[in-house]
């Protein structure tokens, strides 16, 4: 047995002979660079080496050398594995999932630490502090420990104001964001006068943190546009289309925004919330490219969905129209209602439809077909000599089968003169006219 374990070891470029410890160690894997003695790692090499030994000496039955050889290497680098996944915390063994989230934990907690580090390098030569660099590596130390122990970490001082709160995250972000975008964010939050409000500082936290992960929030339908205040009624209309139109990542600009509240009832206020989710949903189709079509009866996109009340008239409802839908211009609209009766106002609810059918097939590259009660002159032509060729051809027609019928009751065969109808009768089958033609022949 041992003869066969040294050519096994041979084989694989070790020597299993020698004692258990010293060459099993290489044994356990062959690195170029050995690990530190008594290291976790060294630890776990001579204890598998160990393994792989007593594999070998035991084989199972008459097992063949290169299956022995393949069950002894999956036992090793299981025993490997298994011990490598083992840490020693507050003086107790932890091994698999708990031994996992501890490296996890020191992972996240060497991340605080780091961000302790900068935000004191960054004071020692940007504010002048007087710390050391000995003073940011014991801070860094000081953060990673606290998060370690699930104490929270907040390296901010006390009396700390937010300008100096924002010139610190600006100055660790990458140039991802500045303090503008970082001051702007607690204005959004409800604009809290110092950093003792937890949850403003946590809202505008999550807001940098978006805008360093590289998530922008998009408009969804009906919703304020990012970065807007919690209270709209604290922003006039023009300062809320200003915010809008910076985070639209150049979908549209601040008058898009503007006409949009404009064809939504012109409201004074964003306290006005029909109006500003009329105005929300266009910049949200703007801004996700859908561009609607205004359907029969419905209003043009752009426009309430109440009807318009008497005090808009024709003329401004067109102007409207032309400037929500390319296609249309303002004199096509106009022309449109007074080919439809030509209504006075907006309360003509059928002229209305009638015109926005018009818009619509415009709109959609058709061109609009008259109105059916009025027809033109040329389709009057048109449909009078259609019914003269008609008649006639019905006259013509009629007149084939009553000849027909009386040659047949004749006897013997038809004059010299007479011709064979080449037309067949409208309506008749093909094996009925071709009887008919036989009959004729004989």
């Amino acid at each position: 047995m041992k003869a066969a374990a040294i050519i096994l070891g041979s084989l694989m470029g070790h020597a299993l002979a020698a004692p258990a410890g010293a060459e099993s160690t290489t044994v356990a894997g062959a690195q170029s660079t050995a690990p530190a003695p008594g290291s976790p790692k060294d630890i776990c090499l001579q204890a598998s080496a160990k393994v792989y030994d007593q594999c070998l000496q035991t084989p199972q039955g008459g097992e063949p050398l290169e299956k022995l050889r393949q069950r002894c290497k999956t036992e090793l680098d299981a025993a490997k594995k298994g011990c490598l996944d083992v840490e020693v915390q507050d003086g107790a063994v932890i091994d698999g999932d708990a031994a996992r989230e501890k490296r996890k934990k020191e992972a996240e907690c060497a991340v605080t630490g780091n961000r302790a580090f900068a935000l004191c390098m960054k004071d020692k030569f940007v504010d002048k502090s007087g710390e050391t660099r000995e003073d940011c590596e014991q801070n860094r130390k000081n953060a990673s420990e606290a998060c370690m122990k699930g104490d929270k970490v907040d390296p901010e001082p006390e009396g700390r104001t937010i300008n100096q709160y924002c010139q610190r995250a600006a100055a660790t972000s990458n140039n991802l964001f500045d303090e503008k975008f970082c001051l702007d964010a607690f204005k959004g939050c409800g604009n809290p006068t110092s950093l003792n409000d937890a949850k403003a500082k946590d809202c505008a936290n999550q807001k940098m943190k978006d805008k360093y992960l590289g998530k922008e929030p998009s408009l969804e339908q009906g919703e304020a546009p990012p970065n807007d205040s919690s209270k709209p009624e604290s922003l006039t209309i023009d300062e809320y289309c200003n915010r809008a139109a910076a985070s639209a990542n150049y979908k549209f600009d601040k008058q898009f925004c503007l006409d949009a509240f404009k064809s939504c009832g012109n409201p004074t206020s964003l306290g006005d919330e029909k109006a500003k989710a009329c105005a929300g949903q266009i910049m949200a189709d703007k801004y996700l490219d859908r561009k609607p079509s205004p359907d029969q009866g419905e209003a043009p996109p752009n426009d309430s969905s109440e009807p318009e009340s008497t005090s808009v008239t024709i003329d401004e409802y067109c102007e409207g129209t032309a400037a929500a839908i390319k296609k249309i211009d303002k004199q096509f609209c106009l022309d449109a209602f007074k080919s439809c009766g030509n209504p006075t106002s907006l309360d003509d609810t059928k002229a209305k439809a009638c015109a926005l059918q018009k818009m619509k097939d415009k709109s959609d590259g058709k061109e609009p077909s008259p109105d059916p009660t009025v027809p033109d002159s040329k389709e009057e032509e048109q449909s009078s000599e259609a019914a003269t060729e008609t008649s006639g051809q019905k006259e013509t027609i009629g007149q084939k089968p009553k000849k027909i019928q009386e040659l047949e009751q004749m006897p013997g065969s038809l004059p010299a003169h007479t011709s064979v109808p080449t037309q067949r009768p409208n309506g008749s089958t093909k094996e009925g006219y071709n009887t008919l033609q036989r009959g004729i022949a004989i």
